[in-house]
């Protein structure tokens, strides 16, 4: 006869629910010339305003050495998929503007 195991599997919603009251937010500092510190604000402005979870908030501020961009979020999982999304948003903004200057030139 076969013994039976208990398993307990988890999916995406049930690690959300453990980690309830884990808060967490970070900034990030991106050293650039002023320009392009507003070129990715402008460019990126509209995903931190629509974001499609609301477990997470987004604020963008450039100064004269670069652009912050400032995460704060319900839990770590939002933190984390925040983040992602919005250094992937920053590479690809900034990668087109780099590229359009360059052949600018």
């Amino acid at each position: 006869m076969r013994s039976s195991k208990n398993v307990e599997a988890y999916s995406r919603e049930g690690a959300k629910r453990g980690l309830e009251g884990s808060s967490g937010s970070l900034k990030v500092f991106l050293k650039l010339p002023r320009s392009e510190a507003e070129i990715l604000r402008a460019a990126i402005a509209p995903e931190a305003k629509d974001m499609p979870s609301r477990r997470a908030v987004v604020k963008l501020k450039v100064d004269e050495d670069g652009l912050t961009v400032e995460i704060d979020a319900r839990d770590l999982v939002a933190l984390r998929a925040a983040l992602n999304s919005f250094l992937r948003f920053i590479d690809a903004a900034l990668n087109a503007v780099r590229a359009v200057s360059e052949k600018a030139y």
